[in-house]
């Protein structure tokens, strides 16, 4: 659909192997919920017989991050909902740990949203997110998705949970100072793994060398 930025309802089926009744389910909660619009006024003129309605996404609702992580790369593209593609953003990454490589997409994420020019701060210290199971069916995810990642933030202190009340957004902002830091370093990491890693150099064998050399700092001290 995104290619052709229109689609009709049988278009739909086919491309997806869906049956009728299952994307007409789903198409009329989009268009409920204001994702899509149907118009007759779409379609193409030149076919004999009733015109086709036509569907596409209402492109400013929202926005779609699209994170690809390949063995020496990652990859990161921001879209409307139209398809149009806002900013990407491709980092190399060799084969660093796993905290690494997870700081340096959430670094490429973070820019790349910047980038597309998607405005922050929509949601505000004490505002109260929906239950697991609410946003699960909202994005049509497994319940234990969410789970982990309201966890996650919760660890982080971003949000908080109270007991028979609910979940909400904490008012604990890292520091500017340290969230550029944090981004510096792993850019920086990232890109010093992936050099090390074209010469055939581990991640190991980097840790030893930085171990010694602290050793000698310490010795001189």
């Amino acid at each position: 659909m995104f290619e052709s930025r229109t689609a009709s309802r049988a278009e739909i089926s086919r491309a997806t192997r869906l049956s009728k009744p299952t994307v007409n389910a789903a198409v009329e909660l989009l268009i409920e919920q204001g994702y899509r619009t149907e118009d007759p006024g779409l379609a193409s003129p030149s076919r004999p017989g009733r015109r086709p309605r036509l569907l596409r996404f209402e492109s400013g609702l929202g926005y779609v991050l699209g994170i690809d992580i390949g063995a020496n790369k990652v990859l990161v593209l921001v879209a409307d909902l139209a398809g149009h593609v806002l900013a990407t953003e491709r980092r190399s990454t060799g084969a660093p740990e796993t905290a690494a490589l997870i700081a340096l997409v959430e670094d490429a994420a973070s820019r790349s949203v910047e980038a597309a020019g998607i405005p922050a701060g929509s949601l505000k210290a004490g505002d109260q997110l929906p239950t697991v199971r609410q946003l699960a069916v909202d994005l049509a995810i497994n319940p234990n998705t969410v789970v982990r990642a309201y966890r996650e933030l919760e660890i982080r202190e971003v949000l908080a949970t109270q007991q028979g009340t609910g979940t909400f957004i904490t008012d604990k902002k890292p520091a500017k100072n340290d969230v550029e830091r944090q981004r510096r370093v792993a850019q920086l990491a990232g890109e010093l793994l992936a050099r090390a890693g074209a010469e055939g150099i581990t991640l190991q064998e980097l840790l030893d060398w930085f171990t010694e050399l602290q050793n000698e700092k310490k010795g001189r001290s």
